[in-house]
């Protein structure tokens, strides 16, 4: 059976959210973007070097879990991914942040179905509701420690469109890429 067809993404439903709440957003990583400043006296820049860590480290997700107070419905779209019957991840979108763009606001796939391509169905799902609500532009944030994101960001054409520093409660670096619709 072919990938596409085994991986169904559909509305997120009420009966859901326990599923979705027990969901491990944590990652591992063999790489991270590291940031470098550069000044001089009449310019200042920024670089981010992709560099290999000398071994596999885990990496915590920044945010509250899913169902802590900070979840808000106002603007949120949220669709679930599944396979074979089974929830194997969620999207959650959010379409108040920017005028003419909808943000990917979480994204978590289940442990045993990463790698299988279900991140990379509801990235494309995202997209089709952004054009079918007549946003022109997919927003999507990521720490700069997670690589797999990055690459799978990069894999479907968002491009690189900013950070901020210390931007999580964690202090870690967010890095910010959009895609054209």
């Amino acid at each position: 059976m072919a990938e596409e067809n085994r991986i169904q993404i559909r509305a997120m439903e009420s009966a859901d959210v326990q599923a979705l709440a027990g969901i491990d957003h944590s990652y591992h990583t063999n790489h991270v973007w590291q940031m470098e400043f550069l000044r001089s006296m009449d310019s200042s820049g920024v670089t981010f070097t992709d560099v290999r860590l000398p071994r596999s480290m885990r990496v915590d997700y920044p945010r509250a879990p899913w169902g802590s107070a900070d979840d808000d419905p106002v603007g949120n779209e949220v669709f679930v991914g599944m396979i074979a019957g089974e929830i194997s991840g969620y999207i959650k979108l959010d379409n108040t942040q920017t005028a003419g763009g909808v943000w990917i606001k979480d994204i978590a796939v289940r442990r045993r179905f990463r790698r299988q391509g279900v991140g990379t169905a509801m990235v494309v799902r995202a997209q089709k509701y952004a054009l079918d609500q007549n946003y022109r532009r997919v927003f999507i944030e990521m720490q700069s420690k997670n690589y797999p994101g990055i690459c799978m960001a990069n894999k479907l054409g968002f491009e690189f469109s900013g950070f901020a520093d210390q931007y999580y409660e964690n202090q870690d670096i967010a890095l910010f890429f959009k895609r054209r619709l």
